[in-house]
């Protein structure tokens, strides 16, 4: 799978960080941490009969991922295409804090990243979005780190 990556910039005139697209093979339908550090995974949701809903997904991060840009998208289960949340976009939002580290993107339908972080060990990011009860979803996300 293949994801926007923010990257800190090495030139002093231009000092926001640089955007690039980084591949890395799609993870099985579970947590993956990956390397030291990244951590990816993918994961199975469905809609519950009756009820459209906010669905959560909470990644807690077992080791520290410094230079990170976070990504994350929802793949329809019958078609190989990226599917839009319906009633609330994706979002991850660092728990505890205001700190969002991927948005949504509406022209890409992904939550792209906002920024570069240094996250510990023991932080989480709850990634939210709407959708239908007659729904299926793979859920992906990268939290890939520079160092």
């Amino acid at each position: 799978m293949c994801e926007n990556v923010l990257v800190a910039s090495n030139d002093p005139e231009f000092p926001d960080p640089d955007e690039t697209i980084w591949c890395i093979d799609c993870p099985a339908v579970n947590i993956d941490t990956g390397g030291q550090n990244q951590q990816t995974g993918a994961v199975w949701v469905e809609g519950v009969p009756g009820a459209s809903e906010e669905h959560i997904i909470s990644v807690p991060l077992p080791h520290p991922i410094s230079g990170a840009s976070v990504s994350a998208y929802l793949e329809d289960t019958k078609e190989l295409y990226v599917a839009a949340a319906v009633s609330a976009a994706v979002v991850g939002s660092l728990r505890g804090t205001n700190t969002k580290p991927c948005n949504y993107n509406q022209t890409n339908q992904v939550c792209a990243p906002t920024g570069i972080y240094n996250f510990k060990t023991g932080n989480i990011i709850d990634f939210t979005f709407g959708m239908l009860d007659t729904q299926v979803f793979l859920f992906y996300y990268m939290i890939l780190g520079s160092g």
